[in-house]
């Protein structure tokens, strides 16, 4: 989860910066209790809301509530462990993929989300991809840890 800083509320409430309508919008949907994926899915397809989040935080306007690493690093690791779903099973993978979308950026967070995926994934796919793609998934969390 994502949270306004000092300069991201006075953004909002007095709106002494200069925000694009859709980084402000963005900035709206951060409230310390929305995920990031349900910021995705509010924002219209033709904008880039990961693009959007990354400059408000390099920019000073939000931060990340629920661990110190940045949300840089942790939306980079959530797309990394979605696109690594997508490629070990190309079909049927949103229920996996939504597990991972909808967990908190931090590393326990996310390894749940990998085991409630993997779980899902053992009992309507294989057990076998279930197994490598935790293991895969594991690595990379414990690479970005």
């Amino acid at each position: 989860m994502l949270k306004r800083t000092e300069k991201g509320e006075d953004a909002i409430h007095n709106r002494v910066y200069d925000l694009s309508q859709e980084k402000r919008w963005v900035l709206i949907l951060v409230d310390s209790k929305t995920y990031v994926s349900d910021i995705f899915n509010k924002c219209s397809d033709q904008w880039s809301p990961i693009k959007d989040l990354l400059e408000l935080e390099q920019d000073g306007f939000i931060s990340n509530s629920v661990s110190s690493e940045p949300i840089s690093s942790s939306l980079l690791l959530q797309q990394k462990l979605v696109a690594e779903v997508k490629k070990f099973i190309p079909e049927n993978y949103e229920k996996a993929v939504n597990k991972i979308h909808n967990s908190q950026l931090d590393s326990a967070s996310l390894k749940k989300a990998v085991n409630s995926s993997c779980m899902y994934i053992n009992l309507t796919i294989s057990q076998d991809i279930a197994k490598q793609l935790k293991s895969r998934l594991t690595q990379l969390i414990d690479m970005n840890s």
